[in-house]
């Protein structure tokens, strides 16, 4: 699969609460140890789900009845892409981070890990977006080390805060809450964009050519 078609799938991942999480967490009392811990999170996270997605799609295509199973995970794709459409404009008011958020910046790496964790197995928009990406890699028959595309996409993007804490220091502290601004406001345009092309390509597979 075109690493291309995965870094906008990638986006969708760590828009809104995630990039939230990752800013607040790089300018907390340890931000690169939380960070980093963050990030560990988030590849285990993402590792896991994508695994198990990608096995469940690739055991629905080889099994006795390839087209029932093939047609019904495609027609999930599409639901499921139209779910993700519609709690992304569901959210896309929403300008005061959970509660929850207030502690990161005394958190631990520890909390930090579990946060990077936990945040990205139950988040609907990723949950979904590690479900359609999975089922693509598997119909396209590409093996399983493909998953780690999205994997390392989304860490490398949710890592963006630590890579802008490292590069620029203190002078971070004023850039790293105006990201935080662009992302709490305008993400939800981007991911609407994003989650419309995948949906005309979903419609592909499951329209009648």
């Amino acid at each position: 699969m075109n690493p291309l078609r995965i870094l906008p799938m990638a986006i969708v991942m760590v828009a809104g609460p995630q990039m939230i999480t990752a800013i607040m967490l790089a300018t907390s009392q340890r931000a690169k140890t939380n960070s980093a811990a963050f990030l560990a999170g988030v590849t285990a996270a993402t590792t896991i789900a994508m695994s198990v997605f990608y096995l469940a799609a690739v055991n629905a295509q080889s099994s006795r009845s390839p087209f029932a199973l093939g047609q019904a995970f495609d027609i999930a794709v599409v639901v499921l892409l139209l779910v993700l459409a519609l709690v992304v404009y569901r959210r896309r008011s929403r300008s005061e981070p959970p509660s929850w958020m207030g502690k990161l910046q005394n958190a631990r790496p520890g909390f930090s890990f579990r946060t990077g964790f936990i945040l990205f197995l139950v988040m609907p928009t990723d949950v979904i977006t590690m479900f359609v990406v999975a089922k693509v890699l598997a119909s396209q028959g590409e093996p399983w080390v493909t998953i780690f595309l999205l994997v390392a996409a989304t860490v490398m993007l949710a890592g963006i805060p630590l890579f802008i804490l490292l590069a620029f220091g203190h002078r971070a502290e004023h850039d790293l809450p105006r990201l935080r601004q662009w992302t709490t406001t305008h993400s939800w345009i981007v991911n609407e964009a994003i989650i419309g092309v995948f949906l005309v390509m979903s419609l592909r597979d499951v329209l009648p050519t």
